[in-house]
């Protein structure tokens, strides 16, 4: 048993793991992600589901940054939830927008689980990363035209930002 721990530990895509695990800390403590949900609620605030739509992309980020769904999770749930709960979204917007993002990050690379299943599949890690990448970036394409979509037809599960509130967004 020692020596297959030992073993496991020496072998390279674990390596990979606690870099992963520092970079979503970094990001998290170091203000990028809220900075990063600010740029996307005065870029995309104007719209009806805009703040919708731009979390969805800042889980969609942060969960690619940090290699791990659920750290995203959790980063976004702390920074959108309350200001998506401010704006009046309603609720099973909120959590479907954050819980979608954020599925995406073992998908869209740097993800730990191309790196990790590379190796064990003995296909370079690299083209893994090229045949993850449109199928993510379609997927949260089309989970942002969902919620456009959604927000247009029930217009009171992501009202617009008001021009007055972007303007105060950016500070």
């Amino acid at each position: 048993p020692y020596t297959a721990t030992w073993k496991l530990f020496k072998w390279y895509p674990m390596l990979t793991l606690p870099l992963f695990i520092y970079m979503g800390f970094m990001i998290s403590e170091s203000g990028i992600a809220s900075d990063l949900y600010k740029m996307f609620h005065v870029f995309f605030g104007g719209i009806k589901g805009g703040l919708a739509i731009g979390t969805m992309f800042m889980m969609v980020g942060i969960s690619a940054m940090n290699g791990l769904s659920v750290a995203g999770m959790a980063i976004g749930a702390t920074i959108a939830l309350p200001e998506m709960l401010k704006r009046n979204y309603d609720k099973r917007m909120i959590t479907g927008v954050v819980q979608a993002g954020s599925s995406l990050g073992i998908l869209i690379p740097p993800s730990i689980m191309l790196v990790v299943m590379g190796p064990i599949m003995q296909i370079p890690v690299i083209d893994l990363f090229a045949a993850a990448i449109l199928p993510g970036i379609l997927l949260a394409s089309l989970y942002a035209a969902y919620i456009t979509i959604r927000c247009m037809m029930d217009p009171k599960l992501g009202p617009a930002l008001p021009e007055e509130m972007r303007a105060t967004s950016i500070t």
